[in-house]
């Protein structure tokens, strides 16, 4: 259902704007596409931030000191780099390979902060990057139309599954670890 319910939505939406004019209808299969794309991505992103964060207590979240300050440091240079690659308005600072960048950060953080807190930024980076897309400012702002916003739901989905899996398997052989060493 996470993929057929923006489906649904995406024929349904789209065909009203159309019929109300907002649209042409030759638009929509391109806007059907980012409709669906972007409800995904909100699926995708928002689910797992929604699962870790409000399935258990906050008290489960034990960190020391120094992983309390890691944890600070990488939101601070995730947010950095963010803003960099998304709001940076010099033109060439903002070409498209510059948004890999963000895999700098998120590798740490899947790495070392575990899952609960990638979900929150995988959940910061997003409206970062739409809010600068949309003021026509960063790697995917130089794509006409509705491209730069299909581009970027493409990015950020990407970049969410692939640091979601990431951080998944971290945890997993970390569990396994521990597993092995109680035996």
């Amino acid at each position: 259902t996470a993929f057929s319910v923006p489906f649904i939505s995406a024929i349904i939406g789209p065909t009203a704007l159309a019929l109300a004019g907002s649209i042409q209808a030759s638009d929509i299969p391109v806007t059907s596409l980012t409709w669906w794309i972007g409800d995904a991505l909100g699926i995708l992103v928002i689910a797992p931030f929604l699962l870790k964060w409000f399935a258990r207590p906050l008290g489960t979240m034990r960190r020391t000191f120094f992983q309390t300050i890691e944890s600070l440091c990488f939101f601070i240079a995730l947010i950095f780099v963010a803003l960099f690659v998304f709001t940076d308005p010099i033109p060439a600072l903002t070409e498209f390979t510059h948004s890999y960048l963000l895999f700098v950060p998120l590798t740490w953080g899947a790495l070392r902060v575990g899952p609960r807190l990638m979900t929150a930024a995988l959940v910061i980076i997003a409206p970062i990057a739409t809010v600068g897309t949309i003021t026509g400012i960063g790697p995917f702002a130089e794509f006409s139309g509705s491209n730069e916003l299909l581009l970027l739901q493409i990015f950020i989905a990407t970049v969410s599954t692939i640091f979601l899996l990431f951080v998944a398997a971290v945890e997993e052989r970390k569990e396994a670890n521990k597993r092995l060493l109680a035996n």
